[in-house]
């Protein structure tokens, strides 16, 4: 199976969140499954690594008013239709509920994902989130 994970943090920054994603995305792949994860780079540029196997597409990032261990995964519609034509994803996890957990709603309120599971967010509206 291709999974798609988002996630705002992936280590080397740590926060509950970023050690979730790294977790479920090693399992997955020791199980077999290809999976990439979507996160917010070092820096400002766009990089591609790999952890264990986990694919990492760490994307354009500014710098985090609130956190400053933490980077904000910023991301155009076009960069993340790309992405997710490259991955073909046939489940889609968010941990994110910032840019990249819209600009996935986005694209599955047009139909472009199969299946998505679990998203984290603050901000609910009725109908969005669904699956």
């Amino acid at each position: 199976m291709r999974i798609l994970m988002l996630s705002h943090g992936y280590p080397p920054t740590i926060s509950g969140v970023s050690l979730v994603a790294q977790k479920v995305a090693r399992a997955m792949v020791r199980r077999g499954h290809t999976v990439t994860v979507v996160t917010a780079s070092r820096d400002r540029h766009n990089s591609h690594e790999e952890d264990e196997g986990v694919i990492l597409e760490r994307v354009h990032s500014w710098p985090n008013p609130y956190w400053s261990e933490g980077r904000l995964p910023i991301t155009s519609l076009k960069q993340f239709r790309f992405i997710m034509e490259e991955v073909q994803p046939d489940i889609v996890h968010s941990h994110d509920s910032g840019l990249l957990g819209f600009q996935l709603d986005h694209i599955v309120q047009s139909g472009g994902v199969a299946g998505y599971s679990v998203r984290y967010t603050f901000i609910s509206r009725p109908g969005a989130w669904t699956a």
